[in-house]
């Protein structure tokens, strides 16, 4: 965010609609904390004059100093502010929506895995029933049953990894 949107930012956020120099810098100071108060005072009361400019502030000049002049926003930054925060709503409700969309998608890879390691939960126990009740085939249907074996493990890896995610996501 440019400094001139957080000066700007900062005055719609003060609830008066009169302000001073002095309080945009207090409340500017937690996002600049080393910088010196002199010079984030300059570069606030500069970058108020050029918002002046461009017609979001106005500021009545006061008779005792220039930090003492009452600033306040034009109509045009109040609009401009609103549609802003209309805009930000909707960006939001998209950013959420998309949130859920992938969280539907690994949901439904989820389900995907979850049945394949039961179909081959299911295929090694046949095999390990096969080899007892045939103990010659034991040999030939060994290979089988250690790849069924190994893509259990991976799709089990796969559920982890989906399960990990949605968490992080939901928290």
């Amino acid at each position: 965010m440019s400094f001139k949107r957080l000066v700007l930012e900062i005055a719609t956020s003060i609830p008066t609609n009169e302000f001073t120099v002095e309080d945009v810098r207090k409340l500017c100071e937690p996002d600049f904390p080393t910088m010196k108060q002199s010079k984030l005072h300059s570069k606030v009361y500069k970058t108020m004059w050029a918002l002046k400019k461009d017609g979001f502030l106005d500021c009545i000049a006061s008779d005792l100093s220039p930090k003492s002049n009452i600033w306040s926003l034009t109509s045009s930054a109040s609009t401009m502010h609103h549609k802003t925060d209309l805009v930000a709503d909707s960006l939001k409700k998209i950013q959420e929506q998309g949130i859920q969309d992938l969280i539907d998608a690994l949901k439904g890879k989820l389900s995907d895995f979850s049945a394949q390691l039961a179909i081959l939960s299911s295929e090694i126990q046949q095999y390990h029933d096969l080899s007892k009740e045939f103990p010659k085939l034991s040999p030939k249907l060994k290979p089988i049953f250690q790849n069924a074996k190994q893509q259990a493990v991976i799709y089990q890896g796969r559920i982890q990894a989906i399960e990990n995610t949605l968490n992080e996501i939901e928290q």
